[in-house]
């Protein structure tokens, strides 16, 4: 019933709103994806659902935005019952722009739910007053720009551990990250 590294005690958090609010917001970038797939698994209209569920998500690699957005266009066809607009998903592609392929764009037959954009996420514009409960997975840095808008919006921000924010796993990434540099630059 759950996919990814970032299953557990969030997913319930997230299921917990997604059945006690007016609205859940969640945040995700690179590879916790996995959280936001299951908010979609959790996420049944049958249940009589009176939440509005929206999902902002952000990587830099083509691969996993075309495969994410495959998944997520498949799911969202799944929930026929669903009234226009209850879940809505926008996928932010950073990486450069000429590594997107045709494969790599939505299909044919886009649910109108999923967007899908090259560029960074405009957290001004895309987390709202209305956003209600807001969860993050992902980076630090990331972390920091969504709980500085929801600070800005008086919104409930609930955030999982961010990778790059622990010292010793930040340390470990900075040295992978320079021993696997071949042009010797910083």
């Amino acid at each position: 019933r759950t996919w990814g590294p970032f299953v557990g005690g969030m997913s319930q958090l997230v299921y917990r709103s997604l059945y006690n609010s007016g609205s859940t917001t969640l945040v995700a970038g690179g590879s916790a994806a996995g959280y936001c797939l299951d908010a979609l698994q959790m996420y049944n209209p049958m249940d009589d659902l009176k939440c509005q569920l929206t999902i902002l998500y952000t990587t830099r690699d083509a691969a996993l935005l075309s495969w994410l957005a495959k998944w997520v266009n498949h799911m969202l066809h799944d929930m026929v019952t669903m009234a226009s607009g209850d879940v809505t998903v926008l996928l932010a592609f950073t990486g450069d722009p000429m590594s997107l392929t045709e494969t790599d764009r939505p299909e044919k037959g886009q649910h109108e739910g999923l967007r899908l954009q090259v560029g960074r996420l405009k957290f001004s514009e895309e987390i709202r007053k209305d956003s209600g409960d807001v969860f993050f997975q992902g980076s630090g840095g990331l972390q920091r720009a969504v709980h500085e808008e929801c600070k800005r919006r008086g919104l409930r921000f609930v955030a999982g551990p961010a990778y790059d924010q622990e010292k010793r796993k930040s340390a470990f990434s900075m040295r992978l990250r320079k021993s696997m540099n071949c042009f010797g630059e910083p």
